[in-house]
């Protein structure tokens, strides 16, 4: 579960970090040429675009690692609840 919270976190974290470097880059380009070199221009805007997916799939797989965990635990609870008192559980 402390893995999918961090993933959770941490890849919208990093998703919103390239972004806003990817838009700088773009920004630079147009400061310093203008529109005149839309390859550059577009570089930048296309490594926002990647780092966004990245940190949104990212995020999307600590959601489901941390839900997997938290339904797991659920389970294991509930199945320990429902067993005597004083049998030992079996593994």
């Amino acid at each position: 579960m402390i893995i999918g919270g961090l993933l959770t976190l941490g890849g919208p974290v990093f998703g919103m970090l390239a972004t806003v470097m990817g838009m700088t880059r773009s920004f630079e380009v147009l400061g310093s040429s203008g529109v005149g070199d839309p390859e550059q221009l577009s570089a930048g805007i296309g490594q926002s675009l990647v780092s966004t997916a990245v940190g949104m799939v990212l995020a999307f797989v600590g959601v489901v690692l941390f839900f997997s965990g938290l339904i797991g635990c659920l389970v294991e609870r509930k199945r320990l609840k429902s067993q005597p008192a004083g049998e030992v559980p079996a593994s």
